[in-house]
């Protein structure tokens, strides 16, 4: 990956003038990017929360708002790059991809490096792809997250290295939220009531994760 990024880094420039300017297709790069930048994506999950929690599907609940959570995480971790590598945006300057082009001198609260959108999308896309197996969701949510990171290119707000990093940090943040709370999932301790209608039997089903029944009394005498 980090050769890949090098090499797209060192072609960035080049790449741009080759794309050239088109009015319609940055229009209609910026119609799709629209979908992908950081509060749209975060209400994007919040949306799939608000479903999910009154139609009863607690999966897509759940997906909803780890999805929001990794978007918002991604962005804080992008924000801390763009303010460390303050590389100006290809509508800026003279198009060179330089980072930090006028020294200390000139300062950016907005770089280019890396993108945001791109950053949002694949983190929301990755907890989808995280908790829905099937081949349509994940090609929707992958797909959805592909074309913002192209449209940010196409858009010339971008080059091609500050997608291909966002996405990556967007798809690392989102399988990491995701890992964390399945892993915090398995260790959790739950009590829940159970009912038998048949036999007319009501009492409680406990739950504890394998990794804890070593450290149960029981087990310790057991093993002696």
């Amino acid at each position: 990956f980090a050769a890949a990024t090098g090499v797209a880094i060192h072609y960035d420039s080049e790449a741009l003038r080759q794309l050239g300017t088109n009015q319609h297709r940055q229009n209609i790069s910026e119609d799709i990017s629209r979908f992908g930048s950081p509060e749209a994506t975060i209400g994007e999950g919040l949306g799939l929360y608000a479903i999910g929690t009154f139609s009863h599907n607690a999966k897509l609940a759940e997906t909803g708002r780890l999805g929001a959570e990794a978007v918002a995480d991604a962005a804080l971790v992008t924000e801390v790059v763009k303010l460390a590598t303050n590389r100006d945006r290809p509508n800026q300057g003279e198009m060179d991809a330089e980072f930090w082009p006028s020294g200390t001198k000139g300062y950016s609260a907005n770089g280019s490096f890396p993108s945001g959108h791109a950053t949002a999308a694949w983190a929301l896309a990755r907890v989808v792809g995280a908790e829905y197996h099937s081949f349509l969701p994940r090609l929707l949510a992958y797909g959805f997250a592909t074309a913002v990171s192209v449209s940010r290119v196409t858009g010339r707000d971008h080059y091609p290295s500050d997608a291909l990093v966002g996405s990556a940090i967007g798809f690392l943040t989102g399988g990491y939220v995701y890992h964390q709370h399945a892993s915090q999932r398995e260790n959790a301790f739950t009590i829940q009531p159970v009912m038998d209608v048949r036999t007319r039997t009501a009492g409680i089903q406990v739950s504890l994760p394998v990794s804890s029944l070593g450290r149960l009394p029981f087990a310790k005498r057991n093993s002696e």
